[in-house]
């Protein structure tokens, strides 16, 4: 039985020897960064505009982000948006994009790419399971049109009269438009990549 014990210590003793080991920090790239992350199950989807639940939600904020964001105690704050102002009717809301954003490729990060991602969830080639959002809980102009089919995405009530300003027209006041767009579905969508 003692021999036994002493087995046992001795197997313990070598797995506490060489398990941290495996369980050291990855060493960060020099050439550029590289994250790696265990996950529990696949994502149902990893296009932001077809994001309709939570764990796909956990894993998109690894790779793209929104106008504003929730902090830790779920405060509203500006993300990718430097600012925002909204209109006295509060049917028009601006969005002030930061400068010096840049997609992977190197490419500026501008507020056409907003207008890009929004036209994305409102087409109705999409197919997005979100588009709710914008035809019904916060309707942007023209969006339930537009996701019907019966106008071009041309004709959503978004543009950019600047490559650092976003508009965003409503058909009727939303006040918590800004912690909807915190929402994957909501991310801006670089053309070219689509």
């Amino acid at each position: 039985n003692i021999v036994s014990k002493r087995a046992g210590l001795f197997i313990l003793c070598i797995l506490f020897v060489l398990l941290p080991g495996g369980c050291a920090p990855a060493k960060a790239a020099k050439d550029g960064a590289e994250l790696n992350v265990h996950l529990r199950q696949s994502p149902a989807a990893i296009d932001p505009q077809l994001i309709s639940d939570v764990f796909s939600s956990e894993v998109s904020s690894y790779y793209t982000g929104t106008l504003y964001e929730a902090d830790p105690e779920r405060n509203l704050i500006p993300g990718l948006a430097e600012s925002s102002e909204v209109s006295e009717d509060g049917l028009t809301v601006t969005y002030h994009i930061r400068d010096g954003l840049l997609w992977s490729d190197g490419r500026p990060l501008t507020a056409e790419d907003f207008v890009y991602g929004l036209q994305r969830l409102a087409d109705p080639e999409t197919k997005s399971n979100t588009v709710y959002l914008i035809t019904d809980c916060c309707a942007v102009l023209n969006a339930g049109k537009v996701a019907a089919g019966e106008l071009p995405v041309s004709e959503l009530g978004v543009y950019a009269p600047d490559y650092l300003t976003l508009v965003i027209r409503l058909e009727q006041p939303c006040p918590y438009l800004n912690a909807l767009i915190t929402m994957p579905c909501f991310s801006p969508c670089n053309r070219e990549f689509f």
